[in-house]
């Protein structure tokens, strides 16, 4: 190894060690609530150095890949291999409440990314995929518009956008009732849809979300604020059972995440199937899982896939859950 390129390992290694340090501080730090995110890379790095230190000695280094390694490995594995998310705990009655028999349904979610023109790709997946209830974020008008051929298959459906490009279109082919496009308390910026899908007589709540992107501490600030209308609305969803959907900007490593899953009584449709990035698409090996689909206890999961980009930045989501008969 060049010295130089040795020089840029180290650096990376340090890199990782500082943000794994960072991260501890992530419930009350904006900035090491973004270097929280990224465990499974920061864990993979301090595993490859410390292969490097078995073929060449370096005491630093050696403390920097072991310090990487003890502060990210357990809440890795515990995403990957536990049954719920890390930090979460199982509702008392979550196996209780999982029904052996109910409706099932698929729903897919997939942020289009405005500045993206694949829209025969998308048209292409969607009718590939066949989901039940399709949710597109990032729709603007053109897209909008593009996507009009679906309409035919999906005979429910809403649109709401704001003065920017976080259109929400949701496609359903079960109808659509107790329709909200603003959520209750005026904290949340962009528009969301929050609505009762009924198939075949029996309920179930869903709920829409593009939360704001936390790159700046006041987008952060109003981030939390979008997760807490999610939790509120999970919370008052009564008897229904529920799934939340979309892009939420955070990670299962979040402690607001978390906090979301607490607050709403929620769990991750994508328990149990590992680490599931999604964005950037590109750069899956540095990517993480901000796309979400998450369900009440009662709801069951059936399966959990990522789709093909088609042109956006983010890979969208498939969930095929059973929701208990009324």
């Amino acid at each position: 190894m060049s010295a130089l390129l040795w020089k840029g390992f180290c650096a990376l290694v340090y890199g990782a060690a500082a943000a794994s340090l960072l991260a501890l501080l992530a419930d009350r730090l904006w900035l090491a609530e973004l270097a929280v995110n990224f465990r499974v890379q920061y864990l993979a790095l301090g595993l490859v150095a410390a292969v490097v230190l078995a073929l060449r000695r370096s005491l630093p280094l050696a403390a920097a890949s072991l310090l990487i390694v003890v502060l990210n490995v357990g809440p890795v594995v515990r995403l990957l291999d536990a049954e719920l998310p890390p930090t979460v705990p199982a509702p008392a009655d979550a196996r209780a409440a999982v029904p052996r028999a109910g409706v099932p349904l698929k729903i897919a979610s997939a942020n289009l990314l405005f500045l993206n023109d694949e829209h025969a790709a998308v048209i292409a997946w969607a009718r590939r995929v066949q989901p039940e209830i399709l949710l597109f974020l990032e729709t603007t008008a053109e897209w909008r518009r593009a996507l009009a051929p679906l309409a035919a298959e999906y005979p429910y459906g809403h649109y709401v956008t704001d003065d920017h490009h976080h259109g929400l279109l949701l496609l359903s082919r079960w109808p659509l009732s107790d329709l909200v496009t603003a959520a209750p308390g005026g904290r949340v910026a962009r528009p969301v849809i929050f609505a009762t899908v009924t198939k075949q007589g029996t309920p179930l709540r869903l709920a829409a979300m593009h939360a704001t992107w936390p790159m700046r501490p006041r987008d952060a600030r109003q981030r939390s604020h979008d997760l807490e209308a999610l939790a509120a609305e999970a919370a008052r969803r009564g008897p229904l059972p529920f799934v939340g959907l979309g892009d939420l900007n955070t990670s299962p490593f979040s402690p607001y995440y978390a906090e979301l899953l607490r607050a709403g009584g929620l769990r991750s449709a994508a328990t149990g199937h590992g680490w599931e990035p999604t964005w950037p698409s590109l750069f899956l090996p540095f990517g993480i899982q901000i796309d979400h689909a998450l369900v009440s206890p009662e709801v069951q999961v059936r399966a959990f896939n990522r789709g093909p980009p088609n042109g956006s930045d983010h890979m969208p989501i498939i969930v095929e859950v059973t929701i208990p008969q009324k």
